[in-house]
């Protein structure tokens, strides 16, 4: 199944619904809940016990998938939380800073020198570049609606 088609959701929801059955179960047991997007699996609550992950990753190598051992993190209450590209703290939702300031430096000369410029300097090829950017800067105002950079970058990026 190719990543990004219409249908992948679905269809992971569907490949998948046995496992969040069970990792549901587990979570209410532990007082915990349980979200997944695609493949990024989180569990949140008060108190996670040690032995927690052993039991998620023997629910997951029993439902036929393999945990990814590299992005496998218990964060405890006060370090910064990173989940499927957001930081998460306490009850409210950041893009993490370090993809801020990567994006609005490249928008910041594209706004500047113009676009042609911009990609010329930077050498880049990506056909889909722009799209790309507006992609970006609709997924930052997805989690901060109200920042006015990304507004008027995205304005900027339709103008082009």
């Amino acid at each position: 199944m190719p990543q990004g088609a219409p249908t992948s959701p679905s269809l992971s929801n569907i490949i998948a619904s046995l496992l969040d059955k069970r990792l549901i179960n587990l979570a209410k047991k532990y007082e915990l809940r349980y979200t997944r997007y695609a493949d990024d699996l989180t569990f949140s609550g008060e108190s996670i016990p040690a032995k927690f992950i052993d039991y998620v990753r023997d629910i997951i190598v029993n439902e036929g998938f393999i945990l990814n051992e590299t992005k496998t993190r218990l964060y405890k209450t006060k370090s910064k939380r990173i989940v499927t590209g957001i930081s998460v703290q306490g009850k409210s939702l950041q893009l993490p800073k370090e993809y801020k300031r990567t994006l609005r430096q490249e928008l910041f000369f594209i706004m500047k020198y113009g676009y042609e410029s911009h990609i010329k300097k930077k050498r880049i090829r990506k056909i889909n570049y722009l799209d790309s950017l507006i992609g970006k800067v609709n997924f930052w105002l997805s989690i901060e609606p109200n920042n006015e950079f990304a507004l008027k970058a995205r304005l900027a990026l339709y103008e082009i």
